[in-house]
């Protein structure tokens, strides 16, 4: 068996892409070949605007030639959104090609923009349907993904599956105070990050905050972050090791609006014994309770005051944080293992061979 990914983005701090690539050592330990076709490099060059159009192009172009010269025990698994999928479903008319497909919960969030509304929504949301439909397997983060799935695509029950996100279990670390806040994640604004930066000017100093990732928005973030008027800012871009930024830190914030699924960087941080505070997800509420494994925002805290309030607030009940951040240590240790998504992700991937 071989299975080629085909990953739309890779330059996400903690994204879906990300939990791939960390996947691959341990599919490759139990015998499986694995290859990737990507558009974009690990430190997030290519997310320049003037680059986009020939990267997309090439990355569609090899995701065509692989399929065509695919053989029967080869596997494709996507992940993202983007147009090579209508491309696949167009190749796979003119000859049997196997695949399953990572379902980006932020596909089922409304249209934004004037173009998604008017164009690209009304033009490639039929042909993403057709390319799910004829999908051997779709993986989802969580139970109310899959009965919409249910609901806007006719699957049988078995073809949509559930394959939570694994992480990698370090030493559990223990705070005394809160100092240094964390945010790692793409830099968009629907993952709040233009709110952390307000909660930083009202903070004066008084915490060392961190944000990491790489995106479309990190040079405003960047230039809304200068030193004279946000004190004990750190915009890092894009982190290949992660690691030290986890260890360092005393609390993780994560107050996205973006449909999230089940968001790598909130088990990563919980992985390493940081206490998470986040915005609600459904695959998030399905698994951890509040104030039991995970503070949860609300939405009148989406603001640079309302961060301020909690982070404040947690601050005095310390020996609480400590409880719920070992909770949900001891939550992630138990289920959300890389080896066990290995595990499952070998037995659907059997399961789509065997069917022949």
């Amino acid at each position: 068996m071989r299975v080629i990914f085909c990953l739309q983005y890779f330059s996400s701090v903690g994204g879906a892409e990300h939990q791939i690539i960390k996947l691959l050592p341990y599919l490759r330990g139990r015998g499986i070949s694995c290859s990737v076709i990507s558009q974009y490099d690990q430190a997030g060059r290519i997310f320049k605007k003037r680059h986009y159009a020939l990267t997309y192009f090439v990355y569609v172009c090899r995701c065509a030639a692989a399929a065509l010269l695919s053989c029967p025990r080869d596997v494709f698994y996507f992940v993202g959104s983007g147009w090579e999928k209508n491309l696949f479903s167009f190749i796979r008319r003119i000859k049997k090609i196997r695949y399953v497909v990572k379902f980006p919960a932020s596909l089922s969030a409304p249209a934004k923009s004037a173009f998604d509304k008017l164009l690209a929504k009304p033009l490639s949301g039929p042909l993403l349907k057709q390319f799910y439909r004829r999908a051997d397997r779709v993986i989802v983060q969580d139970e109310q993904t899959r009965a919409g799935l249910a609901r806007d695509y006719p699957f049988r029950p078995e073809k949509v599956m559930i394959i939570r996100n694994g992480v990698a279990v370090h030493t559990q670390k223990r705070i005394t105070a809160i100092h240094t806040i964390l945010f790692a994640g793409r830099m968009i604004e629907e993952k709040g990050i233009y709110e952390i930066v307000e909660f930083a000017r009202r903070a004066k100093g008084q915490y060392t905050i961190r944000l990491c990732g790489a995106g479309p928005e990190l040079e405003a973030v960047k230039a809304r972050t200068a030193p004279r008027e946000c004190a004990g800012v750190e915009v890092c871009g894009f982190i290949p090791d992660m690691g030290p930024y986890y260890r360092s830190a005393d609390l993780f914030l994560f107050p996205s609006r973006f449909r999230e699924g089940l968001p790598n960087a909130v088990l990563e941080a919980m992985s390493f014994g940081v206490p998470v505070v986040s915005t609600r997800h459904p695959a998030l509420e399905e698994l951890f309770t509040e104030n039991e494994h995970i503070f949860y925002l609300e939405p009148d805290e989406l603001t640079g005051q309302g961060l301020a309030a909690r982070a404040e607030a947690l601050g005095g009940q310390i020996e609480k944080v400590n409880e719920v951040s070992c909770k949900a240590f001891q939550l992630v240790q138990q289920r959300f293992s890389l080896q066990q998504t290995c595990d499952r992700t070998i037995r659907m991937l059997k399961g789509v061979l065997n069917e022949g």
